[in-house]
C-alpha cells in the first residue's frame, strides 16, 4: 500500500481512499518539531500532497528516496522544481479549474472593495467614527476600465464577470498570438491590446498569469510608470509577479489610488514588511484566500481523490504537468 503525506488540512480526504493508501500527516505545531517530523516521515512517503507551503525541490527529493508522485491542490506549482521532479521520473500534477470561480469573485470584490472604500467604511463604524461617511465617497465600476493580464480560465472568467457589471475590458495578448486567442477576447465583448495599451487604458488592472521566468517583477517600476494616474491593481495571481518595492512607491507618491493583494512575495509575511508598515488605507492584503470557498474546497477534495485512485490502481491521473 502506498503511503501518502498530507502536510496540511483536516482528513477528509482520509475517510474517502484510505483503504487506498495509508495515510500520514504532520501532528507538530510549526517549528523545529514540525520540520523534523516533515523529514521523517518523507523518507516513508510515495505520494505528497503539495501547496505553496512546502517548497518541493531537489533538497526535499533527497529526503524522499520513495516519492513517486506530487499532487498540487493548487493552479499554480511554481513552488515545484518541475524539471528536478522529472529528473526523477516524479510525476507532478496540478487541479486546474477548481478554484476558477472563487478566485475570479474575489478579484472583482477586491475592486468593489478598493474603489467603494469599504474597508474604511466597516473600521470607521467599529471604531465610533460615523462622521467619517463624509470623506469615504468611492468610484463606480459601471463604465471603468479593466485590463486584465493573462487570459487563462481564471483571466477570462474576470472579464465575463467584468462585463457583466458594465465595464470595458483589455486584454493583453502575445505578440504573435498562435492561439488566436484575439479573436477569442472579441468574440466575448472584449479588446486585445498590448502590454502598453492596457497599462496605458486600465482604471484598475488585474493580473492573473502563472509565476515563472518571463513573468516575475512583471509588474515594476517602469510599468507602474506607465499606468495612468489614480489607477488601482488588483493581485490575485502570485506575490512574485509584482515588484513589491515598485509598488509601494507608487501608493506613497499617489500615482495609484490603491492596490489589493491576496499573495505576496513573502508568506507569510514577516512582521518587518514594508508592505504590512505602510500606513495608507489604500491598500488591502489578504491572506492567499480567493480560492477558499465551500464550494472550491470540496471540489478541490473531489479531483485529489480522483487523481490518488487512478494513480493506485496504475492508471494516468489527470493534470499531469511535467513530461516525462
Amino acid at each position: 500500500m502506498y503511503n501518502l503525506l498530507k502536510p496540511f488540512g483536516d482528513d477528509r480526504e482520509k475517510a474517502l481512499v484510505g483503504d487506498l493508501v495509508n495515510f500520514l500527516s504532520l501532528t507538530k505545531p510549526e517549528g523545529p518539531e514540525r520540520e523534523k517530523e516533515l523529514e521523517e516521515k518523507l523518507k516513508i512517503c510515495d505520494i505528497l500532497q503539495a501547496d505553496v507551503d512546502i517548497r518541493v525541490d531537489e533538497a526535499l527529493f533527497q529526503k524522499a528516496p520513495n516519492l513517486k508522485a506530487v499532487f498540487c491542490t493548487s493552479i499554480g506549482v511554481d513552488y515545484v522544481d518541475l524539471e528536478a521532479a522529472t529528473r526523477r521520473n516524479i510525476i507532478v500534477a496540478n487541479n486546474p479549474d477548481f478554484c476558477v470561480g472563487a478566485v475570479a469573485e474575489y478579484a472583482v470584490g477586491l475592486m468593489y472593495a478598493l474603489t467603494r472604500r469599504i474597508p474604511e467604511g466597516a473600521r470607521a463604524v467599529r471604531e465610533g467614527r460615523w462622521e467619517e461617511r463624509g470623506r469615504l465617497g468611492g468610484t463606480e465600476l459601471f463604465g471603468k476600465n479593466l485590463g486584465i493580464i493573462g487570459f487563462g480560465k481564471t483571466g477570462r472568467e474576470v472579464a465575463r464577470q467584468a462585463l457583466g457589471i458594465g465595464m470595458k475590458v483589455y486584454v493583453k495578448v502575445n505578440n504573435p498570438d498562435p492561439h488566436n486567442k484575439a479573436k477569442q477576447i472579441r468574440d466575448m465583448g472584449a479588446e486585445p491590446a498590448s502590454m502598453e495599451e492596457v497599462l496605458r487604458k486600465s482604471d484598475i488592472l488585474s493580473l492573473h498569469v502563472p509565476l515563472a521566468g518571463e513573468t516575475r517583477n512583471l509588474m515594476g517600476e517602469e510599468q507602474f510608470a506607465q499606468m495612468k494616474e489614480g489607477a488601482y491593481l488588483i493581485n490575485v495571481a502570485r506575490g512574485g509577479v509584482v515588484d513589491e518595492s515598485a509598488l509601494l512607491k507608487n501608493l506613497e507618491n499617489g500615482k495609484l489610488a490603491g492596490a489589493a493583494l491576496d499573495v505576496l512575495l513573502e508568506e507569510p509575511p514577516s512582521k518587518d514588511n514594508p508592505l504590512l508598515m505602510y500606513e495608507g488605507e489604500n491598500l488591502i492584503l489578504t491572506p492567499h484566500v480567493a480560492w477558499y470557498t465551500r464550494e472550491a474546497d470540496d471540489k478541490n477534495d473531489r479531483y485529489f481523490i480522483e487523481q490518488v485512485k487512478a494513480f493506485v490502481n496504475g492508471n494516468s491521473p489527470n493534470g499531469i504537468v511535467n513530461k516525462r
